[in-house]
C-alpha cells in the first residue's frame, strides 16, 4: 500500500513536472515571437493605380492649293483689256488678258518684209551662180582643146626648129610655125586669164551666200522670236481654276516680269503646318489624321498625310508637313485649319495619404523584397479627388505604405498587414 501510494506520487510528481517544462517552453516561444514583432511595424500597402488614356495633339497651318500659279508679263506694253474678275471661273487655255500687240505686229511685219528681201537677194545670186558655173565648166572644157593646140603647136615647133637650124626649112616657113605657136600661148594664156577671173567672182558670190544664208537664219531667230512676243500680247489660263487675285487694270502699263493675275486650281489643296524636332515622329506618310477648319466650326474632314519634308528649318529648327485634304467648294487657300493627331500613354495615381514631404521634397515609402521600407522620392501631376498623380518615381508594380507613416523611416522593417 505504501509503495503503491509512493508509486503513484512519484508519476504525479513526473507529470507536474512535464507540465512545467512544456509550459516554460511555450511561454518561451511566445516571449521570442512578441520580442520579433516589437522590432517590426505592421502597416497597409497599396499598388498604384494604371490608368491609360489618349488625348488629341493639335497643330495649326495654312491651307494651300498644289496647282497655284501666278501669270506674269514677259513685255512690256499697254493692257486693252481683262476678260475676267477676282473668283471668275476659268478653263484652260480660255484667254484672260490682252496687251497691246501694235509695236509687235510692226515688227513683225518689218521682219516679214526683210525675210522677203533675203529671199530675193538669195534667188537672185543663185541665178547668177547658175550663170557662172556654166561658163566655167565651158571654159574649162575649151581650155582643153586649148591646150591640146598648143602642145601641137609647140611639138610643131621643135620639129621645125631642128629644120631650119640645118636650113631645111626657109625663114618664112618658120615664122609661120613660131607664129602659129605664140598664138596658140596667147589663147591659153587669155582662157586661163579669163578663168582665174571667173573663179575669183565665184568665190564673191559664195561668200555673198553665205552671207544671205546667215542674214535669212538671222531674220528667222528674230521673228520666231517677234511670233513669241506676240503671242505673249494675249494671256491664257494653264489650268482650270479660279481667279483669286487681279494685280492689274485696263490702261495699266505692263512691265516684264510683272505680276498680272493669280490663279489656283480649288479641287487639289492641302494643308502645311510646321511641327518641331521633337513631334515629327508622328508625321508618317501615308497615315490618316483629322482636319479642322475654323470655317467649319468642330466638324472634322479627313486627310492624309502626303509628304514630310526631310530637312528641318535652321532659324525654327522645324519640319514642313503637307497633308492632303479633299475638295470642298468653301475650302480656299489661305483658310487657317487644324490637323488632330490622337496621342495615347499611361499615367498612374497613388492615395494621398501615401504622401510624404520632407521640406520641398515629395516622396513615398515602398516595400521592397525583404519587408523593409524604402523612401522613394516621386514627381506628382494633377490631384483628382484625393488621388494624386505620379509622373515618375514609381512603376506600377510597386507596394506603397499608406499608414503609420509618422513611425517609418528609411531602412524600417515592415510587417505587410494587408494591400488596398
Amino acid at each position: 500500500m505504501y509503495k503503491h501510494l509512493k508509486y503513484t506520487i512519484s508519476i504525479i510528481t513526473v507529470a507536474l513536472l512535464l507540465t512545467s517544462v512544456a509550459c516554460s517552453k511555450h511561454e518561451t516561444k511566445i516571449e521570442a515571437e512578441d520580442y520579433s514583432d516589437k522590432e517590426k511595424v505592421k502597416v497597409e500597402v497599396t499598388t498604384p493605380q494604371l490608368n491609360e488614356y489618349t488625348e488629341p495633339f493639335s497643330i495649326s497651318g495654312t491651307i494651300k492649293a498644289h496647282n497655284k500659279t501666278v501669270l506674269a508679263s514677259k513685255l512690256m506694253g499697254q493692257i486693252i483689256d481683262i476678260l475676267v474678275e477676282e473668283g471668275s471661273k476659268v478653263k484652260g487655255g480660255e484667254l484672260l488678258l490682252k496687251i497691246d500687240d501694235r509695236e509687235t505686229k510692226i515688227n513683225l511685219a518689218s521682219l516679214e518684209a526683210e525675210a522677203y528681201k533675203l529671199h530675193a537677194a538669195q534667188e537672185e545670186l543663185n541665178t547668177l551662180l547658175e550663170e557662172l558655173q556654166s561658163r566655167i565648166k565651158m571654159l574649162f572644157h575649151d581650155q582643153e582643146k586649148f591646150l591640146s593646140q598648143q602642145e601641137l603647136a609647140q611639138a610643131t615647133y621643135d620639129r621645125y626648129s631642128k629644120l631650119y637650124d640645118r636650113e631645111v626649112i626657109t625663114q618664112q616657113e618658120f615664122d609661120e610655125i613660131k607664129t602659129k605657136l605664140d598664138e596658140a600661148n596667147s589663147v591659153v594664156a587669155k582662157s586661163q586669164a579669163e578663168y582665174s577671173v571667173l573663179m575669183s567672182q565665184k568665190k564673191q558670190l559664195d561668200a555673198k551666200s553665205k552671207q544671205i544664208v546667215a542674214e535669212m537664219e538671222q531674220n528667222k531667230a528674230a521673228m520666231a522670236g517677234a511670233m513669241v512676243s506676240d503671242s505673249y500680247t494675249e494671256i491664257t489660263s494653264p489650268l482650270n481654276g479660279y481667279v483669286i487675285r487681279k494685280h492689274v487694270n485696263v490702261g495699266d502699263m505692263a512691265k516684264p516680269g510683272q505680276s498680272l493675275l493669280e490663279l489656283e486650281d480649288p479641287d487639289n489643296m492641302y494643308l502645311e503646318v510646321f511641327v518641331d524636332e521633337s513631334n515629327a515622329f508622328m508625321f508618317k506618310p501615308g497615315s490618316e489624321v483629322k482636319v479642322l477648319i475654323d470655317a467649319f466650326g468642330n466638324t472634322a474632314i479627313p486627310g492624309k498625310i502626303r509628304e514630310l519634308v526631310p530637312s528641318a528649318s535652321p532659324e525654327s529648327h522645324t519640319f514642313k508637313v503637307k497633308i492632303d485634304i479633299p475638295s470642298h467648294k468653301l475650302i480656299h487657300s489661305g483658310l487657317y485649319a487644324r490637323v488632330v493627331l490622337p496621342v495615347g500613354g499611361k499615367n498612374i495615381f497613388i492615395p494621398h495619404m501615401a504622401i510624404v514631404k520632407r521640406g520641398q521634397i515629395v516622396g513615398v515609402y515602398v516595400v521592397n523584397r525583404q519587408n523593409v521600407a524604402r523612401f522613394r522620392i516621386i514627381k506628382t501631376g494633377q490631384d483628382i479627388q484625393g488621388y494624386i498623380e505620379v509622373l515618375s518615381g514609381l512603376t506600377e508594380n510597386d507596394k506603397v505604405i499608406i499608414n503609420k507613416l509618422d513611425k517609418i523611416s528609411d531602412g524600417t522593417k515592415v510587417v505587410v498587414l494587408g494591400e488596398k
